[in-house]
């Protein structure tokens, strides 16, 4: 009856058809799945930089080594007078993830703001 052959071949290509459409939209999700999770780690990753330049800013009075734990990270920073009126604060911060960032400021306690700012690559 399928002298002609042509029912095979044609069932095969759909199915390859079907299958790199399947392939195809895996693939998109995976994408956005790692999109999403860099996407988590830049913000917990920015909450900790917020969270290490308020808690150095509170204790500026106190020149001295400080670390701190929270449930997404850990962040260590010191408060070094560079020259009369003017503190150098180096932190350093890493995600439970592993992400490193260290980066430093210069505070000048006259005018009470935050005068240089240094980010170190990793």
């Amino acid at each position: 009856m399928n002298e002609k052959g042509y029912v095979y071949p044609f069932a095969l290509f759909m199915t390859l058809i079907f299958l790199l459409i399947a392939m195809v939209n895996a693939n998109i999700h995976i994408r956005n799945e790692r999109f999403f999770e860099d996407s988590k780690e830049y913000y917990r990753l920015r909450l900790l930089t917020l969270n290490a330049v308020q808690c150095s800013q509170k204790n500026l009075e106190n020149v001295s080594y400080k670390s701190f734990q929270t449930p997404n990270g850990s962040v260590m920073y010191e408060i070094n007078q560079k020259n009369e009126g003017l503190l150098d604060v180096n932190i350093n911060i890493e995600t439970r993830n592993g992400t490193f960032r260290s980066f430093s400021y210069q505070y000048d306690v006259k005018s009470k703001q935050i005068v240089g700012w240094t980010d170190y690559e990793n």
